[in-house]
């Protein structure tokens, strides 16, 4: 990074902090007397950028200040890094600043041509999840969403925006209170006033962020207007996010079609008397928890009122073992387009099952081999209890893709076609995989993530003492084999909810700890299976073991393997348009539209 370039963004912020009237902070007085950390670009070089010297780096950036706008510059210096933990160091400086000129100079680095647009986008992030957020931050936003959308020569990026336009769509308050069919006068007037005071800061939120993403939408379905963004890689990206926001926002379902919406925001929800919108419903999924023979199904269930076809199926979503269903957010909304959408956590299923061994052969009480047969009957007994007229769709991620394909074996009648990502050809499979990047002596945060893995998939001791110099390089890999981009916020976004579920499980979660069985692997004859499925995996997937494409497609008369070029273990965020144009076209080639008209008709006519 250019020196004289990070020193103009932070002078023109202190500019503008002043010409605002904002005064710089008492540690920005003490900065400029002695600034104790301005010996940190030269400890910074001193520290090699290779991954065994990561954890320095992390220590080194967490001293830095988060309300100084002079060290900001450290703090783009830091986002440089190809480490994603060593990043999260300055994100959380960044997300812990209230001072102005600090958010002034991090704001003017958006729109620096010379600053990578993954760094910007790392920026972008950790503004939209500042500790602090008041109507002035979801203000700021909203102008980096707009601004110099324009311009031609603008250099805020639509990964930027895109963003910027995921938070906008975030309900802007504590969530709402949801009233019981039980509760007695007191308790409801409770949920009355709670409800009244999370509106009162919602909803003025919600209708600032619902007019500026209708004016961006309205500029971007603009075909000669916003020719200039269309080459942008981002482009499509940027669009869905705009409508998804719009979407969920108002509960409406108006799409890219800006008369729609512009009849609906102007005449059928306009309050003529207060002259602004009337109150907005927030689209919140519906929750489904229910126990079907010991298995327990919980998530949430997303409807469309109107869909592009009527397929009277059910998509099913199932993120792998310990991970939570905002997993998929928010791109598998996508298929609410055609389908009921359910994403649930994968079933806990450990009541009445025998526990696990452990690799000695002896009774390990506290865990249990996942039994996927009986979680399989239990989606069937699921569909069945729904008035059985409907087909489901299944679509697994990494150890619950083994759902979807003993599903498929077992129902075929039953199963409209299944959508397999990062599969394995079972537990020996992902196993394998584990081993595979275990022995990595290159990429030292896939060894050390290798054995964490291990441990907690198949039980046993660490294969080597741990430190925290390990453990911090294991969760480095944990997430960073999963993008393709080390610049992907996602990660970041992965990591913060896995903590949140992890820490939920702990309250709610089951008593026993899910294992997967070391002896498990798909079985089938060749072209047995007459569902059509479709194998998804990223080109740069390190746990993606050859020949598993052939060994899984060969059990099924129609399928469709497709290998992702620029995306790792989760190809619908990294490339969710690329992504539904491959779901589109297996769906279309491999006749699962026609597929899902006959099981319907042959329902009907039973």
């Amino acid at each position: 990074m250019i020196k004289t370039l990070k020193r103009a963004i932070i002078a023109s912020a202190l500019v503008l902090g002043t010409c605002a009237g904002l005064m710089l902070t008492q540690n920005a007085e003490v900065s400029a007397k002695g600034e104790p950390w301005s010996d940190f670009k030269g400890e910074w070089k001193k520290i090699n950028r290779d991954q065994k010297d990561a954890m320095a780096r992390r220590d080194l950036a967490n001293g830095l200040p988060a309300n100084e706008a002079e060290a900001v510059e450290h703090l783009l210096t830091v986002l440089e890094d190809h480490h994603w933990n060593v990043r999260w160091a300055a994100v959380e400086k960044i997300r812990d600043t209230t001072d102005q000129a600090t958010i002034d100079a991090l704001l003017n680095a958006l729109a620096e041509k010379k600053i990578s647009d993954g760094v910007k986008e790392n920026i972008a992030f950790a503004l939209s999840y500042r500790k602090t957020f008041t109507a002035k931050e979801w203000e700021q936003l909203r102008g980096v969403l707009w601004n110099g959308l324009e311009d031609k020569k603008n250099n805020v990026s639509l990964g930027v925006r895109e963003i910027i336009a995921q938070k906008l769509a975030a309900f802007p308050a504590e969530r709402p209170m949801a009233p019981s069919v039980n509760d007695n006068e007191q308790e409801k007037k409770k949920v009355e006033e709670h409800n009244a005071k999370v509106n009162a800061v919602a909803q003025p939120i919600m209708k600032a962020n619902v007019k500026d993403l209708y004016r961006v939408m309205h500029f971007m379905v603009d075909e000669k207007r916003s020719k200039h963004l269309s080459k942008d890689p981002d482009y499509g990206k940027f669009r869905w996010a705009v409508i998804y926001a719009l979407e969920r926002l108002t509960s409406q379902e108006f799409g890219d079609n800006p008369e729609a919406w512009n009849i609906w925001l102007t005449q059928t929800h306009w309050d003529k008397e207060k002259n602004d919108l009337k109150d907005l419903t927030y689209r919140w999924p519906n929750v489904v928890s229910e126990t079907i023979d010991n298995v327990k199904i919980d998530g949430g269930t997303a409807v469309r009122k109107k869909k592009r076809r009527d397929t009277n199926t059910e998509l099913i979503i199932l993120p792998p073992l310990f991970h939570p269903t905002s997993y998929f957010d928010p791109y598998m909304e996508e298929f609410t387009q055609d389908f009921d959408v359910s994403t649930f956590l994968m079933p806990s299923a450990d009541k009445g099952t025998p526990p696990a061994k452990d690799e000695r052969g002896g009774v390990r009480e506290n865990a249990y081999y996942y039994p996927y047969d009986k979680v399989v009957a239990a989606f069937e007994k699921y569909r069945k209890e729904k008035g059985g007229n409907k087909n489901l769709g299944l679509l697994c991620h990494g150890s619950s893709a083994t759902i979807a394909l003993e599903f498929a074996k077992n129902n075929p009648d039953s199963c409209a076609f299944i959508i397999c990502i990062g599969a394995w050809t079972g537990s020996s499979g992902e196993g394998q995989a584990i081993r595979n990047i275990q022995q990595s002596n290159d990429r030292l945060d896939l060894k050390y993530y290798g054995m964490i893995n291990r441990t907690t998939y198949f039980g046993g001791q660490y294969p080597e003492p741990f430190d925290d110099w390990k453990r911090f390089l294991g969760d480095c890999g944990a997430y960073r084999h999963q993008f393709s981009d080390p610049y992907d916020t996602n990660q970041f976004m992965t990591w913060s909810r896995a903590n949140s579920h992890s820490a939920w499980m702990r309250d709610h979660g089951p008593s026993r700890q899910p294992l997967l069985d070391p002896k498990y692997t798909f079985e089938a004859k060749a072209g047995s299976i007459k569902v059509p499925a479709l194998f998804i995996w990223g080109v740069d997937d390190p746990m993606y073991i050859q020949g598993t494409d052939k060994a899984l497609s060969k059990a099924f008369s129609s399928s469709k393997v497709v290998r992702m070029k620029g995306t790792s273990r989760l190809p619908w965020s990294e490339d969710p348009m690329g992504f539904f144009e491959e779901v589109q076209t297996f769906m279309d080639k491999n006749k699962v539209w026609d597929r899902i008209g006959k099981m319907n008709e042959k329902r009907e006519n039973k």
